[in-house]
């Protein structure tokens, strides 16, 4: 009887590993919802990796905006292109090169900072400092200019200047 009670308990596991196993197998319905989750969370990672690059680049429908901003429907197209290379396992790297091909230089929202593009980066810079370098000579000229004496200021001769002095003192 002992015997008996053993394979009913060695039958009853492997039942349990049966259901544990048909509830894991991709066409269950409870492997789907957990799936499903996996999947919602590697599509929102590849929208976040399409609006990255959608920002570091210019519309080539809608001038003046990047590829993020545009509200054309070719703009659309082209970011779902953009998230369908990024689900097949592009990297955005990749991505940015096939745009670059695509459509040349002037998709860059930015200049690169290397070459011509380096001036783009560096004339801010550049004229900022220059305008507080002028700004700097122009106070410091303006201050040597009023701390010299008010008679060297006035221009007055010093026979007018006594005059003065002579008359407003006598009041």
């Amino acid at each position: 009887m002992a015997r008996h009670k053993f394979s009913r308990t060695a039958h009853l596991v492997f039942y349990l590993l049966a259901a544990v196993s048909w509830a894991l197998n991709s066409n269950s319905p409870l492997a789907e919802e957990n799936n499903r989750g996996g999947n919602e969370a590697r599509a929102a990672a590849i929208e976040a990796q399409e609006q990255s690059i959608a920002r570091t680049v210019m519309s080539p429908f809608c001038p003046g905006r990047t590829l993020a901003d545009c509200p054309s429907s070719t703009a659309s197209q082209l970011r779902a292109k953009l998230r369908e290379m990024l689900a097949q396992g592009r990297s955005e790297q990749e991505v940015q090169d096939f745009l670059l091909a695509t459509y040349g230089e002037e998709i860059r929202a930015a200049p690169k900072k290397e070459g011509f593009g380096l001036l783009a980066w560096v004339m801010p810079a550049a004229f900022l400092l220059l305008g507080l370098f002028v700004m700097y000579l122009w106070l410091f000229r303006h201050n040597v200019q009023e701390s010299e004496p008010a008679d060297v200021q006035s221009g007055l001769s010093p026979e007018l200047k006594a005059r003065i002095e002579a008359e407003v003192g006598t009041e």
